[in-house]
């Protein structure tokens, strides 16, 4: 039973964090529209940062079709995605109101990095498995936002492994 809750919460993490950031850019209220996006997510991190995420080799990352169109990497290639990058048209708004998935997050700015950012840490609901952590990691880079979403890699607020993501999606946004 508690394996089954496990995979529950797993799959309304992979389903429902991507969907609700890719739903909420893609409104012009957003600075989206239906303005399409001519980059390459995989580009923007090397294999060695996402290694270092994942603490042991996992191959390269693989360019999927998102919901709204705007390019998307994730990673592990094959399997389940653990880690997603989005690059997304930037909106106007604040960054945290924008990666606010809405109850059960907590969501503040990050500060010392090279553009606006923001995390939303996932409250813990031990009813479907799901403990608290990092569930969206953004920040803005020229005309564009990188949403990070390491949605299966535990990453606790504090930790060495999410200093290692602020580390990684700061020169990100200096390679886009």
């Amino acid at each position: 039973m508690n394996e089954i809750r496990l995979r529950i919460g797993l799959y309304i993490q992979l389903l429902l964090i991507p969907l609700v950031i890719l739903i909420a850019w893609s409104t012009d209220s957003h600075g989206g529209g239906k303005k399409k996006i001519q980059k390459d997510a995989c580009a923007l991190v090397t294999q060695d940062e996402i290694d270092s995420l994942f603490s042991a080799p996992v191959g390269p990352g693989r360019s999927v079709a998102s919901i709204s169109g705007f390019p998307e990497c994730v990673w592990p290639a094959k399997g389940v995605p653990k880690f997603m990058l989005h690059i997304l048209p930037s909106s106007s708004g604040k960054i945290t109101e924008a990666i606010n998935p809405g109850q059960g997050y907590r969501v503040y700015n990050i500060k010392g990095l090279r553009g606006e950012a923001a995390v939303a840490i996932q409250q813990a609901n031990p009813k479907y498995g799901i403990k608290e952590g990092v569930a969206i990691f953004a920040i803005r880079a020229k005309n564009f936002t990188l949403s990070f979403s390491p949605v299966n890699l535990d990453i606790q607020e504090g930790s060495p492994k999410f200093e290692v993501l602020k580390k990684i999606a700061d020169k990100a946004s200096g390679r886009i």
